[in-house]
């Protein structure tokens, strides 16, 4: 669902933006409708898509046109795994556990 943010690989006039999927995922008929965010995520604000719910992100721009796509691609697993998530799943607590043990 998207685009999260501003990005030059959506072209939509409105953003879906944090608020709204936080929204959507407060909505009992969607709540566990399975979603990935997308549009103008990095590692800078990937964190506020988690603190909204989000349980995955595709990522294009700021993987692609890095200098270090590798280094970016840590970053933005590290803020996923890191950033509060009241909504997570005990299966997903479990996962960023793990990926943050290494």
């Amino acid at each position: 669902m998207g685009p999260m943010f501003p990005t030059t690989t959506k072209h939509k006039p409105a953003l879906a933006g944090p608020a709204y999927l936080s929204a959507y995922l407060s909505n009992e008929a969607t709540a566990r409708v399975p979603h990935l965010a997308i549009g103008g995520i990095t590692p800078e604000n990937v964190g506020e898509l988690v603190a909204a719910g989000c349980r995955g992100v595709a990522v294009s721009s700021a993987v692609c046109g890095a200098d270090n796509p590798g280094a970016v691609c840590r970053a933005i697993l590290n803020a996923l795994t890191q950033a509060p998530n009241q909504h997570r799943s005990p299966a997903g607590r479990l996962a960023a556990r793990g990926a943050a043990r290494g």
